[in-house]
């Protein structure tokens, strides 16, 4: 039968033999049929993988038509701004995704927590601004919230800004 799981187990097993384009298939195939933000989003993750961003981006906007908050979808479209180099873009994402009371802290400081440690310093530099608004909005929405407790002082401690650290540490 037709059914969500099958397709992904389909997609799977058709990934682990190395035929991308034949798992995308089955994903596209299903889509015409029952669309889904996760079988969206997963399609343009692929397509994002092939370096085909406006492809990707129409899946996920799809995707969040379905459900405007659904991570998988937010956080792949920023992706794809990000591969652009559509900072401005790419930030108005990730401040959507941040300041959504949907999406859960836990969810938000692993994001933030991945994109901090593997960003250069020029980066960090460059948009400093920017990630201080991320972490700002991200303990305005979850004040109590541990993972982004740590996630934040660890960021703030890191920039060189150790009273902010120990501020956001004392907190929790």
């Amino acid at each position: 039968g037709k059914d969500e799981s099958t397709v992904l187990a389909r997609y799977d097993v058709l990934i682990h033999m190395d035929k991308a384009e034949e798992a995308y298939a089955v994903l596209a195939e299903f889509n015409e049929e029952y669309s889904s933000p996760q079988i969206l989003s997963m399609m343009g993750d692929a397509r994002l993988t092939a370096y085909k961003d406006t492809l990707a981006l129409e899946c996920y906007n799809e995707a969040l038509s379905i459900e405007p908050d659904y991570a998988p979808a937010v956080l792949g479209k920023a992706e794809a701004y990000r591969l652009r180099r559509d900072y401005g873009s790419y930030f108005g994402i990730l401040q959507e995704f941040a300041s959504s009371n949907v999406t859960p802290g836990l969810m938000k400081s692993r994001y933030l927590d991945q994109l901090t440690r593997t960003m250069d310093a020029r980066f960090a530099q460059t948009y400093q601004p920017q990630l201080d608004s991320l972490f700002d909005i991200c303990l305005d929405v979850h004040p109590a919230d541990s993972s982004v407790l740590v996630v934040a002082g660890t960021y703030f401690f890191r920039s060189e800004r150790k009273d902010r650290a120990k501020e956001i540490f004392k907190r929790n």
